[in-house]
C-alpha cells in the first residue's frame, strides 16, 4: 500500500488467530520475536480528511457532535475547519461561536423546561432569544393554546376511558405552545400520585382528568393552596381512602402520606400524629366528579398533631 493511502479507507483484513502454541512464552522467547530497529514498520501518514472525520467522529462522542456538525457546515464544510486546523489546531473547533451559542442555550433550556423542540419550533424560540424565550415559556397565559385544542378535540376521544387519557395528554406535551405549564403539571403528577387504578371504579376514570386539569391550573401556585386542593379532588380522595376514613374510624392512609411523602418526610412526625391527623381529615365525601366537605362527618374530638393542640380539621393538618 502507498505510504499516502488512507488508512481508514484499507480494507480490515480477518485475524487468522494462532493455530497452535508448542510452548508458553517466556521473556527469553518473547524478545527473540522482537524485530530490529531497522526493520520495525515505518508509521503511516494518515490523510487529513481522516484527521477530521476522526475529529467531527470524537465531537459527536462528546455530545457535542449536533452542535459542531452544524456549525461545520454554516463554515463551508470541513475544507474549511481543516484550514482552521491547519492554521489553530484542533482546539479551535471547540470555540466556534456566533449564532449557534444561544441555539446551545435555549435547545437545553426547551428541555429542562419543556419537552424539547421540533425545528420549526427551536427555530421561533431562538428568534426571540434567550432572555424572550423564558418570557414566553413565564408568560403562559399570553400564549395562545386554541391550536392544541383543536387538534385535541379532532381526535374524538373517549376521555372517560384510561388508554384515551393517556393519549391525550401525550399529545398534549408533544404539541403544547405552553411546554413550560405542562412540564409543571406532569411534575406535580409526580408527586402528588394518584391513579384510575383506584378512583372508584370503570365508570369514575374521569376523576383521573379532574386532577390532571386541577394540576394544570395551579401549577405555578403556592404549596398551601395545592395541597388544600388535592385533599379534596375526587381521585385523591378515593385513592388514599379518605372516602373510607369516617368520624368513628378514621382512615390514616392520606395522613400519612401526606406527612411522608408530601410534606415532611420520614423521622419528622410519629404514629400519633398519623392518628390525629386521619381524625382531623375526616369529613369529606365524593358525589361524581366533585366533592363535598360535611361538618357532621368531621370528628369533633380534641386532637394533638405535630405540637398544635384542638378540634383540628382539614385545614389545620394540610
Amino acid at each position: 500500500m502507498n505510504s499516502n493511502e488512507d488508512l481508514h479507507n484499507q480494507p480490515t483484513e480477518a485475524f487468522t488467530g494462532i493455530k497452535h502454541v508448542s510452548q508458553m512464552p517466556t521473556m527469553d522467547n518473547v524478545s527473540q520475536a522482537v524485530p530490529p530497529a531497522s526493520v520495525v514498520p515505518r508509521k503511516r501518514k494518515i490523510s487529513r480528511r481522516a484527521l477530521i472525520g476522526a475529529s467531527v467522529a470524537g465531537l459527536a462522542g462528546a455530545s457535542m457532535g449536533g452542535l459542531a456538525l452544524e456549525q461545520i457546515a454554516q463554515r463551508g464544510g470541513l475544507s474549511n475547519v481543516e484550514q482552521l486546523i491547519q492554521r489553530d489546531g484542533i482546539g479551535a473547533i471547540f470555540h466556534l461561536n456566533g449564532p449557534m451559542a444561544s441555539a446551545q442555550q435555549i435547545g437545553h433550556l426547551l428541555r429542562r423546561a419543556g419537552f424539547g423542540a421540533a425545528p420549526e419550533e427551536l427555530s421561533m424560540y431562538r428568534d426571540l432569544g434567550y432572555n424572550g424565550a423564558v418570557d414566553r415559556l413565564i408568560n403562559y397565559q399570553q400564549v395562545s393554546e386554541d391550536d392544541t385544542e383543536s387538534r385535541l378535540k379532532a381526535l374524538n376521544l373517549n376521555l372517560g376511558k384510561p388508554l384515551d387519557q393517556q393519549r391525550w395528554w401525550l399529545l398534549r406535551m408533544a404539541w403544547t405552545q405552553r411546554p413550560l405549564l405542562e412540564k409543571m403539571t406532569l411534575f406535580w403528577h409526580g408527586v402528588l400520585v394518584s391513579s384510575f387504578h383506584k378512583v372508584g371504579g370503570a365508570r369514575s376514570y374521569a376523576r383521573m382528568m379532574v386532577q390532571n386539569q386541577f394540576l394544570r391550573d395551579h401549577a405555578f401556585d403556592t404549596y398551601d393552596n395545592i395541597l388544600l386542593g388535592i385533599t379534596s379532588d375526587p381521585a385523591m380522595l378515593y385513592y388514599l381512602d379518605l372516602t373510607k376514613s369516617t368520624k368513628q374510624s378514621p382512615n390514616e392512609n392520606y395522613a400519612r402520606e401526606l406527612m411522608e411523602l408530601f410534606t415532611l418526610g420520614l423521622g419528622h412526625y410519629t404514629q400519633q400524629d398519623v392518628f390525629e391527623g386521619a381524625a382531623a381529615l375526616t369529613g369529606w365525601h365524593v358525589r361524581g366528579l366533585t366533592s363535598y366537605y360535611a361538618p357532621s362527618g368531621h370528628s369533633d374530638l380534641t386532637k394533638t398533631y405535630l405540637g398544635q393542640h384542638g378540634n383540628l380539621d382539614y385545614k389545620d393538618v394540610v
